[in-house]
C-alpha cells in the first residue's frame, strides 16, 4: 500500500511592529515562502509617535504591496 508522502510545510507566524517593513523583513518571510511553508504575518497595533511613525494602516499597505 503506498504511503503518502510527509508534508514539510509548516505554518509561521511573524508578529512585529514593521516599522518600516524593510529589505531584512522581506528576505527572512521570502526565505520561508521559498521553502514552501504558509507565512502569516501579524502587525503590532502601536499608538503613532516619534519612534512608531507609520500606522498600523500604512504598515499594512507597505506588506501588501510586496505580498
Amino acid at each position: 500500500m503506498p504511503t503518502k508522502k510527509k508534508s514539510k510545510s509548516k505554518n509561521i507566524l511573524f508578529i512585529g511592529r514593521w516599522q518600516p517593513f524593510h529589505e531584512g523583513h522581506r528576505k527572512m518571510i521570502g526565505e520561508a515562502i521559498k521553502e514552501g511553508h504558509n507565512v502569516i504575518i501579524a502587525i503590532r497595533d502601536t499608538k503613532v509617535s516619534k519612534s512608531n511613525p507609520y500606522s498600523v494602516a500604512k504598515r499594512k499597505n507597505m506588506i501588501a504591496k510586496i505580498y
